[in-house]
C-alpha cells in the first residue's frame, strides 16, 4: 500500500531543495565559482532532491506486485511533474 503521507513528506523535501537552488541561481558564475559555500549548497540540495525523487519512485512501484523497471522509468517522471516539481516533456528520455 501506498504510503501517502511518505511521498507527501518527499516531495515537500524536493520542493525545498528546488526553491534554495533557485536562490543559488541569483548568484553570478562569478560569486558561485569563488564562494565554496554556494557550490557545496547546490551539491546538497541536489543530492537531496534526487534521492527523495528516487524514494518517490521506489515508494510507488513497491504497491506494484513485481515493479517493471522500465515502466517506472517512463511513468515516475510525469508523476512528478504533475506535482509541479521538475519540467516534463513527453517523448524526451529524463533518466
Amino acid at each position: 500500500m501506498v504510503d501517502l503521507s511518505k511521498i507527501n513528506g518527499k516531495l515537500e523535501a524536493i520542493r525545498l531543495c528546488l526553491g534554495r537552488l533557485e536562490k543559488l541561481q541569483k548568484a553570478s558564475r562569478e560569486e558561485f565559482l569563488a564562494d565554496f559555500r554556494l557550490a557545496d549548497a547546490a551539491k546538497h540540495n541536489l543530492q537531496i532532491a534526487i534521492e527523495a525523487t528516487i524514494d518517490v519512485a521506489n515508494h510507488s512501484s513497491a504497491a506494484v506486485a513485481r515493479p517493471d523497471p522500465e515502466a517506472v522509468s517512463r511513468t515516475t517522471p510525469p508523476i512528478i511533474a504533475g506535482y509541479k516539481l521538475m519540467p516534463w516533456r513527453p517523448g524526451i528520455h529524463h533518466g
